[in-house]
């Protein structure tokens, strides 16, 4: 028989010290007796029936409240736990048991405030108690460790284990233990703890992601795919358990291992079940492409004929066709799709598909009918909260999207795109610390995921907390070693700390890489470090590197500008372009390159005549003449900046950069039919460029009543949907009042007006 949960026990034990707080009723008695024996054989759906039933005759009863209580928690339902035993102590303060089961929750929930709390409550109800101790030890380790108070986290560490083998059973010394070693320098000899943690209750998500997670460190790859789809069996509709093992794989390039991780587990899930196949989908797509997610759609509508599977999977397909710009058929085949299907999950999927994809093609109005109708029959949808908490945060209205995604939270405890939604209503709230909670939050259940611990560093770094930051970084890096955003942000603190030790070690990472990415970031962190160690020698011999073995080495000097210039390192930054121009005078892009850092150091003149210089250049010559326009603009004088344009024009007459600085100037003279005719143009020849898209159909939009020309006007914007610019959010915004669609207007523009606060334009079409 399964091994009682220590919760179950504990709950009992208090029930049994509160006399005079049982019911006589024999009905009472008899549902109560019952779901204790369905507990017993481990049937916990039918035992919380059971004491509920008690609970309806007997509301005070302090036994069933404890019972629902402890199976709740038992069912992993923290969320409703927390309320059934928050409920008992308020009616019995003192209760020690109680509130270290809610010391307990807190902790595995990582609620440090309310571990605190409860903490602090029990050391003045019962000081003496083992309770009271370890829920003091739980918090104090937290604090020492955010703290870098390696001697205090050690004493703590090691009385927490001398507890333990006394209570071998215990969650928060089993956790706190196991947490140690983890990151300590031998990480595998927490696997014990963390099997014995799961001996008592297998279905901790997080125990199970840890032991995973190590199994992946220590590179035991027959056990970790093994236990990997042992807990797909637990775990059939999880797909977070099957993505940690594969972005591990992903993070060092055994791409193939990863698929193959995918169809396996894809094989053995249930049947008619599309979970995993939408994971196995969106893998294929991002790594192969659209064409090999197809195929692998192709062949699951094929294994499903009939189903409502095949239906969910020919859905999908459109989704992708729709990614890659056939808009209108995609959603008319979706929604012919859905007129033949019975109404149920896959419908459910189906229609916050066809939702989003509304969405992105700029008709919120009837995404938003799919979505209620999918709230309207399943109001805990994980899908449809989250894009309508999206369309709420658009609004302004974080209040709303907390209510959906508190909502989507008890359903999926574990989606981290839930708790970055929540991150980003927090911050719109002045939320800091909330919102650094969800990101954290997010790394934790993710395994520190790359993206996910990218996200929180930035945020913790915004703060100001460094040291933070970097424990985060040093984490996710373990678990993707190879990630170059990640080791390229703990570059930049190294650098910060004048950690030359460290940068070294990260400079060996990323030459260890045949990764054109990890080259582009190695290069200017080599220079900068250099640079700030008096190291002139190793400057030169990096740049000179450079410069003899790339062909086209403008960019790569770039990069090395760039790097500098955002540490506020204006001089090194213009030394380091010299000598590359001394070392490669043919090249004219560093003349501009130059030119540029000129600009921003205030030297106008040098700047001017650096660009001058390379006017005629083939290669350079409208970039340089663009500049000098804008120059010629920022200082005042039109009238230079007009021959320049027209010289520039007539020598390079295919330059898009000089057409939009010409039709700028027809726009600033109220020429509005010439600066649309030259956007036409450049529409025909351009018809990738998001600003020539952008502003034809702003244009177009703006300065005509023509309905033909204002549905014109929504076509070309048409394909920028999703792009998430403030300036396109204002176009499409603009097109829907236009189009008399003001419920779907005001989203737009309110994002518009968001990122663009200081554009009176916007304001303006937002107001109106």
């Amino acid at each position: 028989m399964k091994t009682r949960s220590v919760f179950f026990v504990a709950t009992m034990s208090a029930v049994l010290v509160l006399a005079g707080c049982k019911s006589d009723d024999s009905e009472f008695m008899e549902y109560l007796s019952s779901g204790q024996a369905l507990e017993e054989a481990g049937d916990l759906p039918r035992a919380l029936v059971q004491y509920r039933n008690a609970l309806r005759v007997d509301p005070s009863s302090v036994e069933a409240r404890a019972a629902v209580a402890a199976a709740r928690l038992a069912q992993g339902d923290t969320q409703q736990a927390w309320i059934e035993y928050s409920t008992l102590v308020e009616r019995f303060p003192a209760e020690v048991q109680w509130r270290r089961i809610l010391g307990e929750i807190a902790f595995i929930s990582a609620d440090w405030a309310t571990l605190r709390r409860q903490s602090e409550a029990l050391m003045e109800i019962a000081p003496e108690s083992d309770a009271a101790r370890e829920l003091m030890i739980a918090t104090d380790y937290r604090e020492a460790s955010i703290a870098d108070d390696d001697m205090t986290a050690d004493m703590l560490a090691i009385e927490a284990e001398t507890r333990l083998e006394a209570k071998p059973t215990d969650t928060i010394l089993l956790r706190l233990v196991a947490g140690h070693r983890l990151s300590g320098d031998n990480p595998e000899t927490a696997l014990p703890l963390l099997d014995r943690a799961l001996e008592i209750e297998p279905r901790m998500a997080d125990i199970q992601i840890a032991r995973v997670k190590l199994l992946s460190d220590l590179n035991d790859i027959p056990q970790l795919e093994s236990r990997l789809l042992e807990l797909a069996a637990l775990y059939p509709n999880d797909p977070d358990i099957a993505g940690l093992v594969v972005a591990r794989h992903m993070s060092e390039g055994r791409i193939d291992q990863a698929e193959a991780i995918l169809r396996a587990l894809v094989e053995g899930a249930p049947a008619g079940d599309a979970t995993l196949p939408t994971l196995l989908v969106s893998f294929l797509k991002r790594v192969h492409g659209p064409s090999s997610a197809l195929a692998e759609l192709d062949r699951l509508q094929s294994s499903t004929p009939g189903s409502s599977a095949q239906t969910l999977y020919a859905a999908m397909a459109e989704a992708v066709r729709f990614d890659a710009g056939q808009t209108e058929d995609a959603i008319t085949t979706v929604k012919a799709l859905l007129d033949g299907l019975e109404e149920g999950r896959e419908s459910r999927r189906i229609r916050v598909l066809l939702a989003t994809m509304l969405d992105q093609a700029g008709d919120q109005i009837a995404a938003r009918e799919q979505v209620d109708r999918v709230l309207a029959v399943d109001p805990g949808n994980v899908a449809a909260l989250k894009l309508q908490a999206g369309w709420a945060i658009d609004a302004g209205d974080p209040l709303a999207a907390v209510v959906d995604l508190r909502v989507a939270q008890e359903r999926a405890p574990r989606d981290t795109e839930v708790m970055n939604l929540l991150a980003a209503t927090h911050a719109m709230e002045g939320k800091a610390n909330l919102a650094l909670a969800q990101l954290a939050r997010a790394a934790q259940m993710s395994g520190n995921g790359p993206r996910e611990s990218e996200r929180y560093v930035r945020a913790l770094l915004a703060e100001g907390r460094t040291n933070v930051a970097e424990r985060v970084l040093d984490a996710a890096l373990d678990a993707a070693p190879v990630d170059v955003p990640l080791i390229s942000l703990l570059a930049q603190l190294r650098l910060d700390r004048a950690d030359w030790e460290g940068v070294t070690e990260l400079d060996a990472q990323l030459a260890a890489l045949d990764d054109p990415a990890a080259q582009a970031v190695l290069v200017p962190l080599r220079i900068v470090a250099s640079l700030a160690q008096g190291d002139e020698t190793a400057v030169a011999a990096t740049l000179n590197a450079v410069l003899e073995e790339d062909t086209e080495p403008t960019q790569a000097v770039a990069r090395i500008a760039r790097a500098l210039l955002v540490r506020d390192q204006v001089t090194e930054a213009r030394q380091i372009v010299d000598r590359a121009r001394a070392l490669r005078p043919n090249l004219p892009g560093l003349s501009v390159l130059a030119a540029d850092i000129a600009a921003r150091n205030g030297d106008i003149p040098a700047a001017e005549a650096l660009l001058s210089d390379v006017a005629d250049s083939p290669a350079v010559g409208a970039t340089a003449i663009h500049r000098l326009v804008l120059l010629a603009q920022g200082r005042g004088d039109a009238a230079q900046a007009g021959s320049l344009l027209q010289a520039g024009l007539a020598q390079y007459p295919g330059s898009l950069d000089l057409a939009l600085l010409q039709a700028g100037d027809l726009l600033a003279q109220g020429d509005f039919p010439g600066a649309i005719a030259i956007y036409e143009t450049l529409y025909r020849t351009h018809p990738d460029s998001l600003v020539v898209a952008n502003d034809l159909a702003s244009l177009l939009s703006t300065n005509s009543d023509d309905p033909a020309e204002i549905a014109r006007a929504a076509q070309i914007a048409a394909p920028l949907h999703g792009n998430g610019s403030p300036a396109v959010a204002d176009t499409l915004g603009w097109i829907a009042y236009r189009q008399g669609e003001t419920a779907r207007a005001l989203p737009l523009l309110r994002r518009a007006a968001r990122g663009l606060p200081d554009d009176p334009g916007v304001r303006l079409r937002l107001a109106e």
